[in-house]
């Protein structure tokens, strides 16, 4: 779920290429639930967006933020995945192992 005040988009990373393959479409709003199914050892990046009316993102000098995270077998990461907004984007990811 985004918790976080403004619009993310979640990418995979392709593991050879490091293509980014959108898998949000087009983004995650503000307080929407967004389902990731995926495998252990997948990587993606969550990307803020900037603001539509300013073309502002809330990060130092208004930028936009970018964080990674991998999934990986540890049952706990299910649950929560701590992310850039001080912890306000959470992932419920289903992992096929």
């Amino acid at each position: 779920m985004n918790e976080c005040s403004r619009r993310v988009e979640v990418h995979w990373i392709h593991p050879d290429t490091g293509e980014m393959v959108l898998q949000s479409t087009p983004d995650i709003l503000h307080g929407a639930s967004f389902a990731l199914n995926s495998f252990v050892g997948h990587t993606f990046q969550v990307r803020e967006l900037a603001a539509k009316k300013t073309g502002v993102c809330a990060g130092e000098d208004e930028t936009c933020r970018v964080d990674h995270f991998t999934v990986n077998a540890n049952q706990d990461q299910g649950e929560f995945v701590s992310l850039w907004c001080m912890s306000c984007v959470r992932f419920y990811i289903g992992a096929d192992i």
